[in-house]
């Protein structure tokens, strides 16, 4: 090769080494997020017909989401809880959530601030909330004979102790009650949907939403400055609905995660406990019209502001119903079915483990790795022991491993159990299901059908499919539905039907419909008209299944769905 080819070369590869070097340079400038240049051709967006809605005002912070709603239509919530006929539960109940949270969207909420943060609607006038209960609701409620701790609780806060007292004992009357009131107390009547149709109409409108149990107490605090309970936080999400009067509220999440979505209500906090678990607390004033929602672990206490008596209603939700519930419930089975089906959980442990397992031996063998290599000598305990026991490990190294092994043999129980878990996970889920079902609030005024009406032309829809639940029995199924049950938490036992296992698809089909969507009879999966006319007509007479409002008889022209 000549000089000037080599020369070539060699200014070849200066170059491809200068052109890498600055691409390398101009890499290492480039942000981690890269900024869109004003220059590019931005994507022409398509045009919404009409100007956007302004984002609601708020104000921002971690813990609280405060919202003024001044321009919300004052009946809003009135509107949503007029019954519809062509609508189902769950449409009515994400229509009441939207309206006590107005102007906040449910997707927003559920997105935003569900069991994230709290949530303070404001400014939309006294008469918002105006009809739910009412101070003398109150007090025509302890008309009849009222339990104090069951039915009702007098109580109020003693700033000595820092703690909530309890005045009521035994049967409390109205007018005692009422004497309380004037004197500084705080009356919770205990389960308000009991006594009154609309506040049982909305906690049924809620129930269909959340899929889980929803309660209601209504807190009547005297006026000027009176406290009824210390600060605390609760083991359920509440909605706050304040009704008359004025409340100033102090309110904030924990700073510890450790304590976020808490299983169990907490105990009274006095200031010093409060300065340590919420350093910064918010304080609002609630009026009339008002709404506030607080996740569970929220801690909060509240006041009384002003010359008026204070009454707001709180709808707790979502008690026991997480993730780690359904686990809890279902562990149990799992693990008793593998120690029965699997015969290498009822093996009996190695018999020298407790010489290398337990907390000294993890410390034992938690040492610096790179003392192992000249550990030939066993730990004190092992050579004192080892006259008794020649098969005791002698170093660190072999007990490491024995604790290795044990450990592996116990995830791989582990393993199984958790497989099983996820095999009777539906049957987990059933058995919540049937619980919700037997413990939710009835309808109102349930109508129950004619069943001799039903024919195989007959369009039909179920009412609200979560006052059913199909599960499988001994031998068949069973529906179990909430349309008989009482207004008290588990009054009466839940109602139940029996059905053969060839009904189950037909009976899936039949709960699945709804006012939008209703079913033709003679389409029903079953073998024969007679076995759908027999199946639609047992849920019409329960009232679980209603006819179309598409009318009676199926036109020969139209089997659509209408």
């Amino acid at each position: 090769m000549d000089n000037g080819a080599a020369q070539g070369g060699s200014s070849r590869a200066a170059l491809k080494r200068k052109k890498k070097l600055k691409k390398k340079r101009k890499q290492q400038q480039q942000p981690l997020v890269a900024v869109p240049s004003s220059s590019k051709k931005r994507k022409k967006q398509k045009q919404q017909p009409g100007p956007s809605p302004p984002p609601p005002p708020s104000v921002e912070s971690d813990a609280l989401q405060i919202i003024d709603a001044a321009d919300v239509a004052p009946d809003t919530v009135a509107v949503a809880m007029r019954p519809r006929t062509q609508e189902d539960g769950d449409t009515r109940g994400r229509r009441v959530l939207r309206a006590l949270l107005a102007p906040v969207g449910a997707r927003a909420f559920y997105e935003e601030t569900f069991e994230r943060r709290g949530l303070f609607v404001r400014g939309r006038g006294s008469n918002y909330l105006s009809g739910w209960c009412s101070t003398e609701d109150v007090f025509r409620a302890l008309e009849q004979p009222a339990t104090s701790g069951v039915d009702v609780d007098v109580t109020r806060y003693d700033p000595s102790s820092e703690k909530r007292k309890t005045l009521s004992d035994g049967i409390v009357d109205a007018a005692w009650a009422r004497q309380q009131l004037d004197q500084g107390a705080t009356i919770r009547l205990r389960q308000p949907q009991d006594r009154l149709a609309k506040v049982q109409a909305l906690c049924r409108a809620l129930e269909g939403e959340f899929g889980s149990t929803v309660g209601a107490n209504a807190y009547l605090t005297a006026k000027d400055g009176a406290q009824g309970f210390a600060a605390h936080w609760d083991d359920v999400d509440v909605f706050i609905l304040q009704l008359e009067g004025r409340k100033r509220w102090r309110v904030g999440a924990c700073a510890d995660e450790v304590y976020r979505l808490p299983r169990v209500s907490s105990e009274d906090f006095d200031g010093e406990a409060l300065k340590r678990l919420c350093p910064q607390l918010t304080e609002i004033v609630l009026e009339p019209g008002d709404v506030l929602y607080l996740p569970r672990g929220f801690i909060h206490s509240a006041v009384t502001e002003g010359s008026e008596n204070s009454l707001h209603l709180t709808l707790s939700c979502h008690r026991a119903n997480s993730w780690a519930d359904l686990i809890e419930a279902a562990l149990p089975n799992a693990l008793s079915e593998a120690i029965a089906r699997d015969p290498k959980m009822r093996e009996s442990l190695p018999r020298d483990c407790l010489h290398y397992m337990g907390v000294a031996h993890a410390l034992d063998s938690s040492d610096d790795e790179e003392n192992e290599s000249d550990d030939d000598d066993a730990s004190l305990t092992e050579v004192a022991a080892v006259r008794y026991d020649p098969e005791i490990p002698r170093s660190r190294s072999l007990q490491k491993k024995r604790r290795q092994r044990f450990a592996e043999r116990c995830a791989g129980h582990c393993k199984d159990i958790l497989a099983r878990l996820l095999t009777n996970l539906d049957s987990a889920c059933d058995d919540r299901a049937t619980a919700f079902v037997a413990e939710r609030l009835p309808p109102s005024s349930p109508e129950k059908g004619d069943p001799s009406t039903i024919t195989a032309t007959t369009r039909v829809h179920c009412v609200e499919r979560r006052d059913a639940r199909l599960v499988l029995g001994e031998a068949g199924v069973l529906l179990y539905h909430a349309l008989d049950n009482a207004t008290t938490h588990r009054g009466k036992p839940v109602a139940c039907l029996e059905f053969e296992e060839e009904d189950a698809p037909c009976l899936e089909a039949l709960l699945a419909s709804h006012a939008a969507r209703p079913v033709l009879v003679r389409d029903l999966p079953h073998s024969s008209d007679d076995d759908r006319i027999a199946v639609a007509a047992s849920l019409v007479a329960e009232g679980l299944l209603v006819v179309s409002a598409s009318g009676l008889e199926a036109g020969s022209s139209s089997d659509s769905d209408g």
